[in-house]
C-alpha cells in the first residue's frame, strides 16, 4: 500500500512539474505584471553588500534578496549581466522559485491532509492542488503567492508535531518559518494564529508536563510555565529570523511605515486607485466566494461546503461540551485541538480579509489550499455517511457528482495552463501593429495601463507617435475639451487591457463622460472601427472559455483582451462633441 502511495505521488509530483515549470517565459522577458515590475525594480536598486535597502516594502524583503542571488548566480554562470539588470530576466528568476515552490507544496498538502485528516483524503487534496487553477497560475508569476502557501503548509506541519511534542525545539522550527513567512510578506503574520491557537489549548488543557529547569538555573516550572516558554521561544525566533531575511523593514521603520499606510489604504478602501475602483459596489465576502470559483473550479463549491460543515460541525460540539455537558472546550480531546488548531487561520483570515474594500483574486491565495483540503473532506465524509446499502442510489448519484465536479476542476486547471502555450495577446498586438500601421499614425493609449506597441526584438523599431488619453482624470470641461480635440486628430485607440473600459460601466456617478465615450468607442459610434481584437481565454479540446466575468487581475496580467480601433469616420470636433453631450 505505501509503494503505491508512493508512486501515486511521484505521478502526482510529475504532472505538477510540468504544469508549473513549462513556458515560466510565456511573455518573452517583457515582465507584464506589475508587480513582479516592483520586485524586480527593488531587486536592480540593491547590491551585496554595500547597498541592501530595496526601499520598496509591499513585500518583505526575503524575495528580493533571493531573486538577487540567484540572479548573480545566473549571470554568473552565462556570463550575461542582463540576468542582474533586466526586470524581464529577473521575473522569470523568480517565476522559476514560485514554480518550484508550488511543486513542493504539492507534497506538504499531502502530508498535511494525512495528519489533519487521513491519508486518502491527503491524497485526494494533493490530485486536486496538482491541476488547480490557481496553482498553475501563481507558479507563472515571480510574486509571493507560491512562497507564502508552502511556509504555510510548512507551519501546519510543524505545529501538528508541536501539538504531539511540545517542545522547545518545536516551538523554534516554527518560529523560524514563520520568521520566513513574514519576511516575505508582512500579512503572513497571520500564520502565527496556528502555533498560537495550539500552544494555548496544550497550555489550557489538563495535561500534565514534568518539572523543567533552564540550564544554570534561569528559570523552572510546570505545564503552563513550559507553554509560555514555548510562547516567547516562537516569537523571538519569528522576529529574529524576520528581521534577517528583512532588516529594512526595521532600519528604515519610515519607509515601511509608509508603505503600510498606503497598502493598507488601498486594501480597505481608504484610498481609491484605478486599478481598485473595480471592486466598486461589490460586496464583501461574497465577491471573494464568487473569484474562488474561477480561481479553484467548481471544486470550490465542496470546499466552501466542507469549511462551512467542519466549522459548524466544530462549534455543535464546543457547545454541546460546554451546555449540556457543562464542560468546557478546553477539556477536549486531542483530535478536537487538532481540528481548532486546523481551522483557526483559514476562519481568521477569511473573516479579516473578507471585509476589505479591495478584494483582488491573489488576497485569496493563503485559503484556497486549505479549501481545497476542505473539498476533499467533505467528498470522503459525505460519502462514508452514505455507506448504508438502503442509500446505494444516493451514493452513486453522490460519486457521479463530485467526479463530474473533480474532472471539470482539472480541465478547468489545464485550460488555464494553456494560455502560456500560446503567444501573449500584448505581443501578437504588438506584432500586428507593427504590420499594419503606418510610421505615421498617431496613436492613443490609456492612462494606467500598458502602451502599445512593445518593442520586440525580431520586428524594426518604429517610434510612433503616442499620446494618453487621461481617462481617470475628473469628468469636466477640461476633460470633455480633451475628448473633442484629440478624437478627430487620431488614427488609433489602443486599449490593452479590459481594467478600464470594463469598470467605466460601475463608475457613471464619477466618470459619467468617460462612460458615454467608452460606450461610443465600444459600439463604433465615435467614428473609430475595431479592426483588431487579441485573445487568450482558457482553452481544451476545441472548447473556450471566457474568464472575462472573473476579477480582472485573473486576466489582465497573463492574457488580456486588447482591442484596436481605427478612425475611418473622420468625426469633426463638432459631431464627437454632440455625441459626447447626447
Amino acid at each position: 500500500m505505501k509503494h503505491k502511495i508512493k508512486f501515486s505521488l511521484l505521478i502526482i509530483l510529475i504532472f505538477g512539474a510540468i504544469l508549473r515549470f513549462s513556458y515560466g517565459n510565456w511573455d518573452s522577458y517583457q515582465s507584464f505584471h506589475p508587480d513582479e515590475r516592483n520586485i524586480a525594480w527593488a531587486v536592480t536598486r540593491i547590491s551585496f553588500f554595500d547597498q541592501l535597502n530595496p526601499k520598496f516594502f509591499a513585500y518583505g524583503g526575503l524575495p528580493i534578496y533571493m531573486y538577487k542571488a540567484l540572479s548573480n548566480g545566473v549571470a554568473f554562470v552565462t556570463h550575461d549581466q542582463s540576468w542582474t539588470t533586466e526586470w524581464g530576466k529577473i521575473s522569470v528568476i523568480g517565476r522559476f522559485v514560485s514554480a518550484f515552490l508550488s511543486t513542493l507544496s504539492i507534497i506538504l498538502l499531502y502530508k498535511v491532509g494525512k495528519k489533519y485528516f487521513s491519508e486518502n483524503i491527503g491524497l485526494l487534496g494533493a490530485i486536486l492542488l496538482t491541476f488547480a487553477p490557481w496553482a498553475i497560475r501563481e507558479a507563472h508569476f515571480a510574486t509571493t503567492e507560491t512562497m507564502l502557501v508552502f511556509f504555510l503548509l510548512t507551519i501546519y506541519l510543524l505545529t501538528f508535531r508541536y501539538i504531539h511534542s511540545a517542545t522547545g525545539k518545536n516551538a523554534a522550527l516554527i518560529g523560524i518559518v514563520s520568521g520566513l513567512a513574514v519576511g516575505a510578506k508582512t500579512i503572513s503574520v497571520l500564520f502565527l494564529v496556528i502555533p498560537l491557537t495550539a500552544i494555548m489549548l496544550k497550555a489550557l488543557s489538563k495535561q500534565r508536563s514534568k518539572q523543567f529547569t533552564l540550564p544554570f538555573g534561569l528559570a523552572q516550572g510546570g505545564h503552563f510555565a513550559l507553554c509560555t516558554l514555548h510562547l516567547i521561544l516562537l516569537i523571538i525566533f519569528t522576529a529574529l529570523v524576520a528581521f534577517t531575511v528583512s532588516p529594512y523593514t526595521v532600519l528604515d521603520f519610515s519607509g515601511f511605515k509608509e508603505s503600510m499606510i498606503y497598502e493598507s489604504g488601498v486594501a480597505l478602501g481608504k484610498f481609491i486607485v484605478p486599478y481598485t475602483m473595480q471592486f466598486s459596489g461589490t460586496k464583501p465576502y461574497l465577491y471573494q466566494i464568487y473569484t474562488t470559483l474561477w480561481q479553484m473550479g467548481p471544486v470550490a463549491i465542496l470546499g466552501l461546503l466542507g469549511f462551512i460543515l467542519y466549522t459548524l460541525r466544530l462549534l455543535f460540539i464546543a457547545t454541546y461540551q460546554m451546555i449540556g455537558r457543562r464542560v468546557t472546550i478546553l477539556k477536549s480531546t486531542e483530535t478536537l485541538r487538532i481540528q481548532w488548531v486546523f481551522l483557526s487561520f483559514p476562519l481568521l483570515y477569511f473573516l479579516y480579509t473578507g471585509s476589505w474594500f479591495a478584494k483582488f483574486a491573489r488576497y485569496n491565495v493563503p485559503l484556497l489550499p486549505l479549501l481545497t483540503l476542505f473539498s476533499a473532506w467533505f467528498i470522503y465524509y459525505s460519502i462514508n455517511l452514505l455507506c448504508d446499502n438502503r442509500t446505494k442510489t444516493l451514493r452513486i448519484i453522490c460519486l457521479f457528482v463530485y467526479l463530474s465536479i473533480c474532472l471539470f476542476s482539472l480541465s478547468w486547471g489545464i485550460a488555464n495552463w494553456t494560455i502560456y502555450t500560446r503567444p501573449q495577446t500584448r505581443i501578437e498586438a504588438s506584432r500586428w501593429i507593427y504590420k499594419n500601421v503606418p510610421e505615421s499614425a498617431l496613436i492613443y493609449t490609456e492612462h494606467w495601463n500598458d502602451g502599445l506597441p512593445i518593442a520586440l526584438p525580431d520586428e524594426p523599431l518604429i517610434s510612433f507617435k503616442r499620446e494618453l488619453l487621461e481617462v481617470y482624470l475628473p469628468d469636466n470641461d477640461t476633460k470633455r475639451t480633451m475628448y473633442t480635440t484629440k478624437l478627430p486628430k487620431g488614427d488609433f485607440i489602443i486599449l490593452s487591457t479590459r481594467r478600464i473600459w470594463d469598470t467605466m460601466p460601475n463608475l457613471e456617478k464619477k466618470y459619467p463622460l468617460t462612460k458615454r465615450f467608452y460606450e461610443l468607442l465600444l459600439s463604433e459610434k465615435l467614428g473609430y472601427t475595431e479592426v483588431a481584437t487579441f485573445t487568450s481565454y482558457p482553452a481544451l479540446f476545441g472548447f473556450t472559455l471566457s474568464d472575462r466575468p472573473a476579477e480582472e487581475s485573473i486576466e489582465v496580467f497573463d492574457h488580456p483582451e486588447v482591442k484596436i480601433f481605427q478612425n475611418t469616420g473622420k468625426f469633426s470636433e463638432e459631431k464627437i462633441t454632440s455625441l459626447l453631450n447626447n
